[in-house]
């Protein structure tokens, strides 16, 4: 048998940049520039027979030295998967993810009695997945993902758990159509379900199902795929329970197209 391949890369960036509106205030915006510092590591390990491992680590900082008070932003990403050929046909992997986050973020999605709030918490993920590669180069996959996030006040912890069922198609080595519906259950250690008006219902825990519907076409231009294109439609529908205060349905649309710098890129 082959041997299994180690392999490792490590890049820094460093940048700079100008942003009006560092908090995201509606009254009164300050503008500063900004210095961006990250640096990335990713591990790899490919074996003919054995699991294949990955590891993925990238930390950011950001310095607005302009604002009152002087402000700085941080995020820490990690993942670690592991994947493991189940006969010719099956795949089974297993993914671990930490996020950190010390930011200002708009939070109007999820928390829609609030706007922009500075965000600091930490969130752990593990995430199961199976997939099939069926006839006429279709496949199928599963994935349950299960979450535990931990924010300082005024964001609440929560607890998130769902599947992503995947329906897709290749066509030839360049092109892939894809089609996922992913329900998911929130549920809140503190916050309560809220009235239509806004007003917290006394003696209840707020609970959210959401669900998420995308549609993903990926295309490869070229030979030694240097150049892809990535289009994708969505729509969502936020329901929780109490009044209905905080129920949604949206819709998005993505279009990206950009070089691979590398074929481990791909």
């Amino acid at each position: 048998p082959l041997p299994s391949l180690w392999d490792s890369i490590l890049s820094f960036k460093t940048a700079g940049g100008y942003r009006d509106n560092v908090f995201l205030a509606h009254d009164d915006p300050q503008a500063s520039p900004f210095v961006l510092g990250s640096a990335e590591v990713m591990v790899l390990r490919v074996s003919p027979e054995g699991p294949q491992f990955t590891f993925f680590a990238n930390a950011e900082g950001s310095y607005y030295p302009n604002t009152t008070p002087v402000h700085d932003e941080y995020t820490v990403f990690g993942q670690a998967l592991i994947e493991q050929n189940l006969g010719e046909r099956m795949k089974a992997s297993l993914a671990g993810q930490y996020f950190f986050q010390d930011q200002f973020l708009d939070v109007s999605a999820s928390e829609t009695n609030r706007e922009a709030v500075a965000v600091r918490g930490h969130s752990l993920t593990a995430s199961p997945a199976v997939r099939v590669d069926l006839q006429h180069a279709w496949w199928l996959a599963l994935e349950t993902p299960v979450t535990r996030q931990l924010f300082n006040e005024p964001l609440d912890n929560y607890g998130e758990t769902g599947a992503r069922l995947t329906l897709g198609r290749s066509f030839g080595a360049a092109s892939q159509l894809a089609l996922s519906y992913e329900p998911s259950w929130r549920l809140y250690d503190s916050d309560a379900a809220l009235t239509e008006t806004g007003e917290p219902i006394p003696d209840s825990h707020r609970q959210r199902l959401l669900h998420n519907i995308r549609l993903t076409w990926r295309q490869d231009w070229d030979q030694a795929k240097r150049w892809r294109s990535n289009v994708t439609l969505g729509a969502r529908v936020n329901q929780e329970n109490g009044g209905g205060y905080s129920d949604y349905t949206g819709g998005s649309a993505t279009a990206t197209s950009a070089p691979l710098l590398s074929e481990k890129s791909a």
